[in-house]
């Protein structure tokens, strides 16, 4: 197998494709984080992910990795991500999307912690699931159609939970959840973010509730995140204008200025010639929770 011998690998896969990096998650060892004994868990995600950096990616600087950890234990794992954080070949922490509870929960929140100082995004993956909210099916293609219902729960969660609140430059990633219609849509994770999006906010105008936490809808959110993604790529230096708009989640580059315009104030070229995050999300925002009453 291609993924079970580097020269392989580097044969059909790297130099075949003009491959320039290529993420090993080792997501087949992501069941870890079920094993009942969390101690005899965090020992086997320490050896992975040191196998990994010694075996693989010390062998070609194309090779990128994803910290496992085992989430029984949250302050080991964050010690297991402060610990191997730090070399520069690894630049993901993998989390499951099959869980005990959503990820937006505060028991997560010392992996969230260790993630956000080190620099590093969570990025949750499918796999290890449990049934559907109606039970197991009978084959395993109606197990994956449920797969972006697992997703959207943890999204939920880290909205509702007021994830970004406590830790407003953690970056989250969702891996795949959408593949069943990739054929289809040429951002398949994206083709049912819209509708969600549009539920989060019809729900919360009933609700309210959201506001104690945050102070503006779900989708506000969503468009300040995606400011704040704009704001981390002009502090790394931008290109063209309209590169950066598509790099950060803007339809096109007037889809960023008018944005850019109603959130901030500024125009992006303003923006970008600032130096992006050095403004800090607080000169744009009042991003903290509401005081009571």
């Amino acid at each position: 197998m291609v993924g079970s011998d580097y020269d392989l690998m580097r044969e059909q896969i790297l130099d075949a494709h003009d491959v320039r990096y290529a993420i090993l998650l080792g997501q087949e060892l992501r069941p870890m984080s079920t094993l009942p004994d969390a101690d005899d868990a965090a020992a086997l995600a320490a050896a992975y992910n040191d196998m990994l950096c010694e075996r693989w990616l010390a062998r070609d600087p194309r090779l990128l990795g994803a910290i496992l950890v085992a989430t029984q234990d949250p302050q080991g794992a964050a010690r297991e991500i402060r610990r191997t954080g730090a070399r520069r070949e690894m630049v993901e922490v993998l989390l499951s999307d099959g869980a005990p509870m959503p990820h937006g929960r505060r028991y997560y929140d010392p992996i969230h912690q260790a993630c956000a100082e080190v620099g590093l995004p969570v990025a949750i993956h499918t796999g290890s699931e449990g049934p559907s909210p109606v039970g197991w099916g009978s084959y395993p293609i109606e197990h994956r159609q449920a797969r972006p219902m697992g997703y959207m729960a943890h999204l939920a969660s880290m909205v509702f939970e007021g994830l970004w609140e406590r830790f407003p430059t953690l970056q989250v990633v969702f891996i795949e959840g959408g593949d069943c219609i990739r054929r289809a849509c040429r951002r398949p994770w994206l083709r049912w973010l819209p509708t969600y999006l549009w539920r989060l906010d019809s729900d919360w105008r009933g609700l309210r509730r959201f506001r104690e936490w945050v102070g503006y809808g779900p989708k506000t959110l969503q468009r300040i995140l995606r400011l704040q993604r704009l704001l981390l790529l002009a502090e790394g230096g931008a290109g063209a204008l309209g590169d950066l708009a598509v790099a950060a989640g803007y339809a096109d580059q007037a889809h960023m200025t008018r944005e850019v315009g109603a959130l901030a104030g500024i125009t992006p070229r303003l923006l970008v010639a600032a130096g992006g995050a050095t403004l800090g999300m607080s000169d744009l925002f009042k991003t903290g929770p509401r005081a009571p009453g």
